[in-house]
């Protein structure tokens, strides 16, 4: 009890450690979680249509809403508001209230898998190289590093890792309870995000492994304890995750993320969220260099135990599990690394059992436990860059400090800048404005100033280009093109109409000889895939290069020689980067814009 106590300890201090990154800042541009719980309970609507709030199942906003009921409570008595709409304010005027908490209740959940882990080998026979799978699963890079973000993605693990744990108990003992609880786990994986449907594998291997035979009476049970199985899997995940399918029934297309692109294609939709069964070899090759770069400690070990988890009855269900995700994931089109994430959280069990044969010998048992240290040094190393300030919040500091008279350009990936009244004022002859942004307008146009200040005169070109980033393509939006015609395919003339003397790009691969976006002059890639909606059909349109001055006025670098400025977010292969990079951000560039 102790041993699990100081690893639950172990764990969330981990992930805890730099939890606070980039804050009062978002850069993980991914909010469905914490939009969804406060939308909910603004509306007071639990089960809204797909899309409302967030296109991702429901489980993870149910679990922050009383969350955030207890902040409201606290704060009433504190004194900070006193009644529900004051604190909405509150959340609006300063987001990271809610985002810091959400982050926070997440790490705690995810800290959880390790324990899993442990319990789970341990029922299937294993003594130390249960302690040392969980070592490895607390210290996982990969694990940390998604855990300290308010997305699915580690607590989808640790709801994979509680399924295996039962898992093993009923494929060695043939038992009804640890099945069903098994399903269970797995409904809450499913519940958490879409991609948990795969979840389903662990208590079906199970059910195929148990020791109960195949004919007569035997096969009788067999069959009832599995329907049973799969019904409170399909019961609880309509319960907690996608009760929206009873309320409304089917997702239309256009409700799905990209929707627009998955006509033609072999694909799945469940909620707002799909999978297009496409092979690709570049995605092997992606994750798989990715995979090594975070974690090639629990991969060398998984690799060694794999043969002898998937012969054992008790293993079969969580080894079988991560063989069959990582085929799929690894080899399917859709090549984000954060689809690695359960599978690591799954390869700790083949880790465990061969970590129990090399502790047999001296020698391997030294040479263990000295490169046991090696992802713990790399989960602090994570988390001293982390804590440090990023490259955005930098340069909008300096920026705030020394404002011009004319608006900054921001590029794709530039700093979340604290808007000005004018700039808002343009922003909505663009598009129409956000919440948080409507309250920051509305808090300016009263004669009050914001939390953060007057802000800055800056203009995003995010709202002013379409980018498409993977294929090099970009195109000015509609309203661009009603307002300049044939000129606004040239980014010097859109920026000149708009009065801006400076822009500030981004770079999050600084050392690849390709410039920011707006800089490359490479034609935009014709690979198959989806096209830009603004455009003609089967060819992706490129904006003309913008060309400026060969030096900048300032920068803001991550560190010197660092290729993979993508920090916060998931990197390419950290085994080397982690220790060139200084900070995290992009490369940030201030130009003049020319006359």
């Amino acid at each position: 009890m102790l041993g699990l106590l100081a690893l639950l300890v172990f764990s969330a201090g981990l992930r805890l450690f730099p939890i606070q990154h980039g804050l009062p800042d978002n850069h993980v541009p991914d909010t469905h979680v914490v939009r969804a719980a406060l939308g909910m309970a603004q509306d007071r609507d639990p089960i809204p249509p797909v899309g409302r709030w967030s296109t991702y199942p429901n489980l993870l906003p149910y679990v922050l809403i009383p969350c955030y009921v207890g902040q409201f409570a606290l704060g009433q008595v504190r004194g900070e508001w006193d009644e529900p709409g004051a604190y909405a304010k509150a959340i609006k005027a300063s987001p990271e209230r809610a985002h810091l908490l959400a982050r926070v209740v997440l790490a705690l959940i995810s800290a959880l898998a390790p324990l899993f882990v442990v319990l789970g080998l341990r029922a299937a026979g294993y003594g130390r190289g249960a302690w040392c799978a969980g070592l490895l699963s607390a210290s996982s890079l990969l694990l940390v590093q998604l855990a300290t973000h308010e997305r699915p993605w580690a607590p989808l693990a640790t709801f994979i890792a509680l399924s295996m744990w039962p898992a093993a108990i009923h494929a060695r003992t043939g038992a009804t309870r640890p099945l069903l609880l098994s399903g269970l786990a797995a409904a809450l994986a499913f519940s958490t995000h879409q991609a948990g449907a795969f979840a389903v594998l662990i208590p079906a291997l199970a059910w195929a492994s148990a020791p109960r035979g195949w004919q007569g009476a035997e096969r009788r049970e067999r069959l009832r304890i599995g329907f049973l199985c799969a019904g409170l899997f399909v019961v609880l995940a309509l319960t907690v995750g996608h009760p929206y399918l009873i309320r409304y029934g089917m997702t239309p297309t256009e409700a799905v993320a990209a929707g627009e692109q998955l006509a033609g294609s072999q694909h799945v939709s469940i909620g707002g969220q799909s999978v297009v069964f496409q092979l690709s070899a570049q995605t092997f090759q992606k994750l798989g260099k990715a995979l090594v770069g975070y974690d090639p400690l629990l991969l060398l070990l998984a690799l060694l135990g794999f043969a002898a988890g998937l012969k054992q009855r008790e293993t079969r269900p969580a080894v079988g599990f991560a063989l069959l995700w990582g085929l799929f994931f690894m080899t399917n089109q859709n090549d984000h690394v954060r689809y690695l994430v359960p599978l690591a959280a799954a390869l700790a069990w083949p880790a465990g059992i061969a970590c129990e044969r090399l502790l047999t010998g001296t020698l391997t048992r030294n040479l263990l436990l000295l490169t046991l240290c090696l992802p713990v040094v790399q989960a602090l190393r994570l988390g001293i860059i982390l804590r440090r300030p990023d490259t955005r919040a930098i340069a909008s500091a300096q920026l705030l400090e020394q404002p011009g008279n004319e608006p900054i350009a921001v590029g794709v990936g530039g700093p979340p800048l604290a808007l000005s009244r004018t700039a808002l004022r343009r922003l909505m002859e663009l598009r129409e404005l956000r919440t948080r942004e409507l309250h920051r307008l509305g808090t300016l146009e009263g004669g009050n100033e914001p939390i953060n200040g007057y802000g800055l005169d800056a203009l995003p070109l995010e709202d002013v280009f379409e980018f498409d980033l993977r294929h090099r393509a970009s195109w000015p939006r509609k309203r661009i093109v009603d307002r300049l015609g044939e000129q606004a395919k040239d980014p010097l003339a859109v920026l000149r109409s708009f009065g801006c003397d400076t822009i500030l790009l981004a770079d999050r691969t600084p050392m690849d000889d390709h410039p920011a976006t707006l800089l490359d002059t490479r034609a935009a890639s014709q690979e198959p895939g989806p096209d830009l909606s603004l455009h003609a059909q089967g060819v992706r349109p490129r904006l003309k290069p913008l060309v400026l001055p060969p030096r900048p006025l300032a920068s803001w670098s991550p560190g010197e020689g660092v290729k993979d400025a993508r920090l916060p977010l998931e990197l390419g292969f950290p085994l080397t980067e982690l220790w060139k990079i200084e900070r995290p951000g992009p490369l940030l560039e201030l130009y003049r814009v020319p006359r």
